[in-house]
């Protein structure tokens, strides 16, 4: 018995379910992360710690447990440090998901993500900006292209072998 068709029919089912799931997974659902405007919940603390991150910037309010993230995705990270070192000890205003999902960060840790930042009533990263850099670094349609690229030889392949027996 020959298998060497069944394995390329195979294969390339592979690559049109792969397609698929790239689209689906990071193209139509690459912003289920940002929340809607009505959904965002405001926390009031001092600043207790900022821990750098090559990913993002931690950050840790005196009196609470959680841990807050800001996102590489969400703008100029150099500037929001240097911004926020200036404000350690002093009240910030941290947006946040009002349903306290938390991500995992490494296998100890879990944040929530910042989805704005100010300080004193100056903003430092409202929502507005945060998710419009959000949206701009998805690389949504490159991932699209890939996915299509991959549901496309998929399909061509199958054609073609079918053209073939």
């Amino acid at each position: 018995m020959n298998r060497k068709p069944i394995l390329k029919k195979l294969g390339s089912a592979l690559s049109i379910l792969f397609g698929f799931f790239l689209l689906i997974y990071k193209v139509v659902l690459a912003d289920i992360d940002v929340p809607s405007p009505e959904s965002i919940l405001e926390i009031r603390g001092n600043i207790e710690s900022i821990v750098e991150k090559t990913d993002g910037i931690l950050i840790k309010l005196d009196g609470f447990e959680d841990v807050f993230f800001l996102s590489h995705r969400t703008g100029n990270l150099r500037q929001i440090s240097s911004l926020l070192h200036n404000l350690k000890e002093k009240e910030v205003v941290i947006s946040v998901k009002s349903n306290g999902d938390y991500i995992p960060y490494s296998s100890n840790d879990v944040f929530r993500l910042v989805f704005g930042i100010s300080s004193r009533g100056e903003t430092i990263m409202s929502y507005s900006e945060i998710v419009k850099n959000w949206k701009v670094t998805s690389r949504k349609k490159e991932v699209a292209a890939v996915a299509f690229l991959f549901i496309f030889f998929g399909l061509y392949s199958i054609w073609k072998s079918s053209k073939r027996l």
